[in-house]
């Protein structure tokens, strides 16, 4: 996960005018925990959206550098862990990119206390 969020902040990063602030929120619920990554760049072309997470992919106009990878790794992690990676055009501008991560359920413990 580790890999993820950075491969997310360098987007944003690299996407996000200086002196922009990127935002980074974390929620939990008894299914999952979504972490969320937000800037206020450009936004992300329609349609680039449905190819954002493929290898060697490069929005239009994208910025020089970078080889196409960095967000088909958030992807390929995050569903290796059962997840799923999602990105939409913030309101007001920018990106919005979501990873869900579900969460396991507590096993139970033959220890537990007993009344």
């Amino acid at each position: 996960m580790e890999q993820v969020l950075l491969n997310l902040l360098v987007n944003a990063a690299s996407y996000t005018p200086p002196g922009t602030r990127v935002e980074i929120a974390a929620r939990a619920s008894a299914q999952e925990l979504a972490l969320t990554v937000a800037d206020r760049g450009p936004g992300l072309p329609p349609e680039s959206v449905l190819h954002l997470f493929e290898k060697f992919y490069r929005v239009p106009g994208a910025p020089s550098g970078g080889t196409g990878l960095g967000l088909s790794i958030v992807k390929g992690f995050t569903e290796a862990q059962g997840g799923r990676a999602e990105a939409v055009n913030r309101e007001g501008g920018g990106a919005l990119f979501t990873i869900r991560l579900p969460v396991p359920e507590a096993p139970s413990s033959k220890y537990e206390a007993q009344p």
